[in-house]
């Protein structure tokens, strides 16, 4: 089974759903999504001189881009955000199982939140997560990243299908899933902890521990 769901198959599913909500066929629901559409965008970046020296080009130019987005690049938007959401709760999630059992992190207040908080691993515990992978490869550590699986499943209403119950009480519950899914969630947690490991920012009350969105979701 694909994780990556490949881009062709996404538009598929479009046309699918846009023929259903509109009761068309399938040839039209790919033509509206061919269209250009009043769809909101993000500012593009432009440079603090260049948008002081032409701010009237650039707002007008940012105006016709809003005004003439393709509904299928514009939604297309929804899978890198889909997989950016599954990396929240999985570092979420390993990084407070891992606080609770072994004690490893700290609460730090998220830059730009006054009552958010989340577990933020120091330097040396990110790089100690990561060396010869023993964020996967010991015991307790495993288990964060089988506790992951069961949150992010949950979250997304699947956990009943991944889900089962282990052979003795004491053994807990199980989770059936791909391999491909471990691998996903597991890389997701990798990311996180290199960025970590190579963070300059253990100083200081406050870590941003957000996750910019990608180019692919600002207007070219």
């Amino acid at each position: 089974m694909d994780v990556w769901v490949d881009i062709s198959d996404v538009d598929v599913f479009m046309q699918e759903c846009t023929a259903d909500w509109f009761q068309i066929f399938i040839r039209e629901a790919d033509s509206l999504l061919s269209r250009r559409w009043r769809l909101p965008q993000r500012q593009p970046r432009v440079h603090a001189v260049a948008l002081a020296a032409t701010a009237i080009e650039v707002e007008s130019a940012a105006s016709m881009r809003r005004h003439t987005a393709k509904a299928y690049r514009y939604l297309h938007r929804a899978v890198s955000q889909f997989y950016q959401r599954v990396q929240n709760m999985a570092v979420s999630a390993f990084a407070t199982f891992v606080n609770e059992k072994a004690g490893l992190g700290t609460l730090r207040r998220v830059r730009g939140t006054q009552a958010k908080v989340e577990v933020c691993f120091w330097q040396q515990e990110a790089g100690a997560l990561l060396l010869k992978g023993a964020f996967i490869t010991e015991l307790l550590d495993r288990g964060g990243v089988v506790h992951t699986l069961c949150v992010v499943f949950s979250i997304l209403g699947v956990l009943n299908r991944s889900s089962e119950a282990g052979a003795l009480p004491t053994n807990g519950d199980f989770i059936a899933c791909f391999t491909a899914h471990v691998a996903l969630v597991s890389m997701k947690i990798r990311v996180h902890l290199k960025k970590r490991a190579a963070s300059e920012s253990d100083d200081g009350d406050a870590v941003d521990t957000t996750l910019d969105l990608s180019g692919g979701h600002r207007a070219e």
